[in-house]
């Protein structure tokens, strides 16, 4: 065990001074400062741990503030994505309507072709000119009653 110190205390001394000082002087000036100080030291480190609390629910707070904003956009590209899959299968409804339009088309287009052209199932050759008729005989009318001399 220590003796007493007869020393006295000046200017500021660390923690671990204060503990030693409260351990090993006399009482009197020198103990009552030593507490003083070590209760100085004590409220520095209290208001520090009191700033740093302070600052943990700030950026606790920031914190769910973030964490509420990505939340949101993650709801909003959600919300996007089920709306681009449904375009897409709207897309993919007009693109089949708009094959099946182009279909019936070229199917009336074919009838069209064979009504007019009179090529049913043959296939026509359309770079040989068409064959002139040479001898045309005339229609006789006279054979129709009606016709003669009203």
């Amino acid at each position: 065990m220590y003796g007493d110190d007869d020393t006295h205390i000046t200017g500021q001394i660390t923690s671990a001074q204060i503990a030693e000082a409260i351990r090993h002087k006399k009482y009197g000036r020198d103990m009552r400062e030593a507490i003083a100080q070590g209760f100085e030291q004590f409220i520095g480190i209290l208001q520090r741990v009191s700033n740093l609390e302070s600052e943990y629910s700030d950026l606790q707070s920031e914190y769910s503030d973030l964490l509420s904003k990505y939340n949101d956009i993650i709801g909003r590209l959600n919300d996007d994505e089920n709306e681009i899959h449904g375009l897409q299968g709207d897309v993919n409804a007009l693109t089949k309507k708009h094959n099946d339009d182009i279909e019936a088309i070229n199917q009336r287009l074919i009838k069209l072709e064979k009504a007019v052209f009179g090529y049913g199932e043959y296939e026509a050759n359309y770079e040989t000119p068409p064959q002139t008729i040479d001898h045309v005989s005339e229609i006789n009318t006279d054979s129709n009653p009606k016709l003669k001399g009203e």
